[in-house]
């Protein structure tokens, strides 16, 4: 059997887990530190795939589109619009590159655009639809 297979049949498989037994979220007591660096390793890790092959990589993103903006569910309507549309975005873009390509460019046009997206993540995580009330002893 190909690894795919095993996959399909561990995912079948699994049990659910509820969210009462949920075990904590892996990295939700790391430091501001520690998650910046895994959050610029993954987009560095996401460039580095598109330097190889563009067309492969936005093919792949704009394919797990559809789950990524439904795994959004936590998240504010806005930033699974920001989240969702960026993630398609990218995928476009690297999939509508030329046959003939410079990987440098395509890894630095690459993290710039990571790096955009993860910008506006967190600015639409702390809009005022987000922010908590103002009293009147704000002002």
């Amino acid at each position: 059997m190909r690894l795919s297979h095993y996959l399909l049949m561990l995912s079948l498989c699994s049990t659910p887990v509820w969210a009462g037994e949920a075990p904590a979220p892996p990295g939700s007591s790391w430091s501001t530190t520690q998650r910046t660096f895994l959050i610029e390793g993954l987009f560095a890790l996401n460039s580095g795939f598109a330097a190889l092959s563009p067309r492969a990589t936005g093919a792949v993103i704009l394919l797990t589109a559809p789950l990524a903006i439904a795994e959004g569910g936590r998240a504010s309507a806005t930033e699974q619009w920001i989240g969702g549309g960026g993630y398609v975005a990218i995928g476009a873009f690297d999939a509508g590159y030329p046959r003939d390509f410079s990987r440098s460019r395509v890894f630095l046009q690459n993290f710039a655009a990571w790096n955009l997206l993860g910008g506006a993540m967190l600015l639409a995580d702390i809009t005022p639809a987000t922010a908590p009330p103002r009293t009147g002893r704000d002002t």
